[in-house]
């Protein structure tokens, strides 16, 4: 006999409500993913659980706690409860933005900050194939401070001209969190500000290839980072949460044709035109964004 997915859902989030209580000002337990054998939940503020379940004719029983397994919050959960919670006004917590922000002012400088990377698996890989997990050998306590560059240096018009240094690194449930002091004396210092304006600039974190160690799934290993890069492209994520409809859209409206960014015929001529060029059509995804929540 068929079964009704929606249906069975709804079973089995009143079971986990009814089984375990719920709290009605923190939507816990929250339940985030749903699979045929065992679900994701939220059981705790921030703590997800991957918990095995059946269906009998007695109802829904979940494995003992046990046989639970700690997973790590995924952005897409997290975003779909707070969408939920907010119409109410309730308090949701969210995933930090994934772009770089200026912190501070510091020595001639501005200190900003981000996620320099995300923990991943093998459901969550980089634009290269490639996650970090906390296993991975980053090299932050031996390599405490390294450059700050601007695109890995491939940028025709920067190339490997030192931006900052490093300032901190942290390393937490999401991801490792870095700081980096940007001197605002550079003359590329007009180039990287309208990004940083725009929320356009992401970090990416640069290491030696030979220093690489990847396992046969994409798992990075070893990969001690040796350069925090700032990039309006960067290979963890942020393409994926952009289709190509959207951005070709986000041109259209901004009255921009659709140029090659990578130095082929039809791109910006120079780093600060194409900065330029980037945060205005931020400017506009982001308007998009807000049409769509309307």
């Amino acid at each position: 006999m068929p079964v009704n997915l929606d249906e069975l859902r709804r079973k089995v989030e009143r079971a986990l409500r009814d089984k375990f209580g719920f709290d009605d000002e923190h939507m816990i337990p929250w339940l985030a993913d749903f699979w045929d054998e065992y679900i994701v939940a939220e059981m705790e503020e921030g703590a997800y659980w991957q918990i095995p379940y059946s269906v009998t004719d007695e109802g829904v029983e979940f494995a003992d706690r046990t046989e639970w397994v700690k997973v790590e919050s995924q952005r897409i959960w997290v975003e779909a409860k707070a969408k939920l919670m907010e119409p109410a006004g309730k308090p949701a917590h969210t995933t930090p933005s994934l772009a770089v922000k200026a912190l501070r002012e510091e020595n001639g400088g501005v200190v900003v900050g981000g996620y320099l990377l995300l923990w991943g698996d093998a459901e969550h890989k980089d634009l290269q194939g490639d996650y970090f997990t906390t296993s991975t050998w980053l090299g932050l306590s031996e390599y405490p401070s390294v450059p700050a560059l601007f695109h890995h240096g491939l940028d025709g018009a920067v190339g490997l001209a030192v931006m900052g240094k490093r300032v901190k690194a942290q390393a937490d449930d999401t991801g490792v969190w870095v700081e980096d002091w940007l001197n605002k004396a550079s003359q590329y210092w007009n180039m990287v500000k309208p990004l940083l304006d725009a929320e356009a600039l992401y970090y990416s974190p640069g290491s030696a290839p030979h220093m690489v160690k990847r396992a046969a799934d994409g798992e990075l290993l070893a990969y001690p980072v040796v350069e925090d890069t700032v990039t309006p492209i960067p290979a963890q994520h942020r393409l994926r949460e952009r289709p190509v409809e959207q951005i070709k859209a986000a041109y259209k409206a901004a009255g921009l044709s659709w140029p090659d960014l990578d130095g082929s015929a039809g791109a910006p001529e120079s780093g600060e035109e194409k900065a330029r060029l980037l945060a205005a059509i931020e400017v506009q995804l982001k308007s998009i964004e807000l049409e769509e929540q309307l």
